[in-house]
């Protein structure tokens, strides 16, 4: 099964599911979520939030880090 959208980090190297972002294209970072410059915006302003840890739904998705994406939301919401 495909995974969702995710990030992983690795020595600070973000990657949304095969595409490496780079720096430039990082809007803001958490410790688990991060919120990214769509890589092919759909409108002007659009950006994409994912969690770091990669999962396959979003039930999968513990308490922390849903709250944290939840805020990752509300911060992208500033940054349009």
């Amino acid at each position: 099964m495909r995974r969702l959208a995710t990030m992983a980090a690795a020595s600070h190297a973000l990657r949304l599911g095969p595409v490496a972002l780079r720096p430039a294209q990082v809007a803001l970072e958490t410790p688990l979520s991060v919120v990214v410059r769509d890589l092919r915006p759909v409108l002007p302003g659009h950006v994409v939030v994912a969690p770091k840890r990669p999962v396959e739904r979003y039930a999968e998705l513990t308490e922390a880090e849903g709250d944290d994406l939840a805020g990752g939301i509300r911060a992208a919401e500033q940054l349009t």
